[in-house]
């Protein structure tokens, strides 16, 4: 009926009136898809629908309209109209998440379906406006992919990429491959560090296997770290110092700072009930359950003093492993949730658990909501810099500038939708710290102060 209707008007030259009433069916069935984005739990399938709408309206778009371009560029638009109201970080942070699940689905797709996947979330990235948002909460969830290898495969991370990189050019993308390049670069340090014989020696003597990773800290996002002076078992501090001095022998002028909330580790434990298991632990959590090899009962105090942990980690890691519903490896004798500093934890000879590998779980230092307003408060903060560059970038060239005219300027210059109030701000702020002046006798027009 519609490629009637479009063959119809065509004929004579009535198809403005159709290419209105098609964008505001696209806004009007977009708006019903993004009511459910502030709802924590149906905001889930806000990515999966809007994908599903734009391949209807795709097919609808070739087969009715004949792919006309005026009717495509009415849909793209309809789309970006979608996306930018209200809050305009929500759609670029559920693009994120999406993208975050799909590279860690553990069900392995063929390189076609993972290609059209792609193809699919690239399609809904072209509609936003803040990209850079995107850019942010990816980084945030590539990071905890890369550090505690969640990711089902590297050819996926690449191909996603390379195709941000081929739709925004190096520059979006290259903090992020970054981030890949320290990992592969940290693979190939490893392996030289493992080689020396001393190295090989100190690892066969105390039974374990060591792995490091190196970040580079302005290309990652800001990580949570440990309080306090951790104190690591021996054996462990001695192969933390070979490290140091091998990398810094490899490289001079660099300094190392160790993260024990990055790290991850996995024991072998052995229960008189169970048999042998492989428990997959925090760095931190692991330094608290190599307690119990010397001794089966200890108070909150002698844990913090043996391991040097601030209170705040300390009583987050006891609760993972005491408080937790199925895999509760000590037992804490007080009931309460709270941690006080004499409360008594045992080792619980009682646990059970059907698998032989167990991912013991972890209380974050911040929760899930926590974390993406921290990144929300950080790209706000970046989004000033970007628009300040822009500003004095722009009057530096120009030298003089009417108020409207840099306004335009700037919103072209930068990467996302800045409003005229917010650039008005930044002009202000410029003003304030002597970037800028007001033109003596025309106010709503700036001078550059070199």
């Amino acid at each position: 009926d519609l490629g009637r209707l479009y063959r119809l008007l065509s004929e004579v030259e009535e198809l403005a009136a159709l290419r209105t009433t098609w964008a505001q069916t696209v806004k009007w069935l977009g708006a019903q898809i993004m009511q459910s984005a502030s709802d924590a739990e149906q905001s889930k399938g806000v990515v999966p629908a809007l994908i599903g709408l734009r391949a209807k309206l795709t097919e609808i778009l070739v087969v009715a309209f004949d792919g006309a371009s005026e009717f495509a560029l009415s849909m793209k638009d309809a789309f970006e109209d979608i996306l930018i109201a209200g809050n305009q970080n929500v759609p670029a942070k559920l693009l994120a998440r999406h993208v975050d699940e799909v590279l860690r689905a553990e069900r392995a797709c063929a390189d076609a379906e993972l290609e059209a996947t792609i193809a699919d979330l690239l399609g809904i990235f072209r509609y936003l406006s803040a990209k850079d948002a995107f850019e942010a909460f990816f980084k945030k969830d590539l990071a905890k992919r890369l550090l505690l290898q969640r990711s089902t495969s590297e050819d996926a991370e690449r191909m996603m990429l390379e195709r941000l990189r081929d739709e925004c050019g190096g520059g979006y993308t290259s903090k992020i491959e970054g981030m890949v390049r320290d990992i592969d670069l940290s693979k190939s340090v490893l392996a030289d560090f493992s080689s020396n014989p001393d190295v090989r020696a100190a690892l066969d003597d105390a039974g374990l296997e060591f792995g490091v990773i190196v970040l580079t800290s302005g290309l990652w996002p800001p990580q949570p770290t440990a309080g306090g002076a951790v104190l690591y078992p021996p054996v462990v501090s001695k192969l933390q110092e070979m490290f140091a001095a091998f990398y810094k022998a490899k490289h001079a002028g660099k300094s190392l700072k160790w993260s024990s909330l990055l790290g991850q580790c996995t024991l072998r434990a052995s229960y008189e009930s169970l048999g042998r298991k492989e428990l997959v632990v925090s760095v931190l959590q692991a330094l608290v359950l190599l307690l119990y090899n010397k001794s089966d009962r200890f108070t909150a105090t002698d844990i913090q003093q043996a391991t040097g942990m601030a209170a705040a980690d300390l009583h987050r890691t006891l609760q993972s492993l005491a408080l937790h519903k199925t895999v509760k490896l000590l037992s804490k004798e007080a009931k309460a949730r709270e941690i006080a500093d004499y409360d008594v934890f045992t080792l619980n000879t009682s646990f059970t658990h059907k698998l032989y590998r167990i991912v013991v779980p972890q209380i974050g230092v911040k929760e899930a909501h926590e974390e993406e307003a921290l990144t929300e408060q950080r790209l706000f903060e970046d989004r000033q810099h970007e628009v300040d560059a822009a500003l004095v970038r722009i009057m530096k060239a120009q030298k003089t500038l009417a108020h409207q005219a840099l306004v335009g300027e700037v919103s072209a210059a930068v990467r996302f939708a800045a409003t005229p109030a917010d650039i008005k701000r930044r002009i202000e702020s410029l003003i304030e710290r002597e970037y800028l002046e007001r033109h003596p006798t025309q106010p709503a027009t700036y001078n550059y102060l070199a």
